[in-house]
């Protein structure tokens, strides 16, 4: 056999040996959760849990509610562009006979809007109960 074969098996026994003998040490359980740690460790964290006062005012105000002063993409588009009326109108299609056989075909009713899109008006305009689309007078 191959000594160098013999010897490199040799060596890579041995450090296996070695590697398996030792052992890393434990970490201490303390017996606490990681609030407990965090609270240690910033000083007690009771900033946000107590009311501690300092010249008559709290350390820690409530957090105000801005919802009447904040902006929403939703309500402002809602808001600023209104939608127009856009009617729906239906069309009643008879029922009839069709071809040379005299086929019948029942009536129905289509229903399309007025105008191909939605329209939205400028800010400001507001669509109101005599509006008229189409110009001229009513």
């Amino acid at each position: 056999m191959n000594p160098w074969i013999l010897r490199t098996a040799l060596i890579s026994g041995i450090m296996a040996a070695l590697s398996a003998c030792s052992t890393i040490p434990e970490p201490e359980d303390d017996g606490l959760d990681m609030r407990e740690v965090y609270d240690q460790k910033v000083g007690g964290g009771a900033i946000h849990t107590t009311s501690q006062k300092a010249g008559g005012r709290a350390l820690v105000e409530p957090d105000p509610d801005y919802s009447a002063y904040t902006r929403q993409v939703q309500s402002e588009t809602d808001n600023l562009f209104p939608a127009l009326p856009n009617p729906t109108l239906y069309l009643y299609v008879r029922p009839r006979t069709v071809g040379t056989d005299g086929l019948p075909v029942p009536g129905y009713t289509v229903p399309f809007k007025l105008w191909p899109r939605d329209i939205y008006g400028m800010p400001g305009e507001a669509p109101t109960a005599n509006h008229n689309p189409g110009g001229g007078a009513q």
